[in-house]
């Protein structure tokens, strides 16, 4: 039998198939990656976000603890106020007796509880004879004056008191007009 020169495909024919196949194979990794290199991408860019969020949320659930603990303390704070007016109210009916032991274990116990809300940053609005300001006064009376100390804080009835830059209770007191 002879073999034909037409039955033998050229050897560049059989090369370039093969090349063909390698390159539509190289073509077919090169969209895979491709593919993968942008669901990748993304999949980053959901956790940048995801984390973003999360720390944004644990600033606010921080922030809103420190908020809650604020106001908790404040709530504790006036009603250790009511207290203290009433230990004040107590003195003041007591000192008329002179000496009295009592009197000194109530004062006793009214400096270490002034002590312990000095701690915690409270502190008395001075009102007497300075001038009436609604941002920390509450006026339950007004008394007519003939000199010139108009708008002046005369009489304080119940203290007030703030913490830091916060109005805690203000002062009830007495104006003069």
């Amino acid at each position: 039998m002879k073999i034909q020169i037409e039955d033998i495909p050229p050897e560049t024919e059989v090369i370039n198939t093969t090349k063909n196949e390698e390159f539509q194979h190289e073509e077919s990794n090169e969209d895979e990656v491709s593919k993968l290199r942008k669901a990748l991408e993304n999949k980053e860019r959901q956790y940048v976000s995801l984390l973003k969020d999360f720390h944004n949320l644990k600033k606010r659930i921080e922030k809103d603890s420190d908020t809650r603990i604020e106001t908790e303390k404040g709530i504790l704070i006036i009603k250790i106020l009511e207290v203290l007016d009433n230990f004040e109210r107590a003195i003041e009916s007591i000192q008329d007796y002179g000496n009295n032991p009592i009197l000194e274990g109530i004062l006793s116990i009214y400096a270490q509880l002034v002590s312990i809300l000095k701690e915690y940053g409270v502190q008395r609005i001075d009102s007497l004879g300075k001038g009436f300001d609604p941002k920390i006064h509450e006026a339950v009376g007004v008394l007519k004056t003939e000199d010139d100390k108009q708008n002046i804080v005369i009489d304080e009835l119940q203290s007030g008191y703030i913490i830091g830059e916060k109005l805690l209770r203000p002062s009830k007191v007495q104006v003069a007009m």
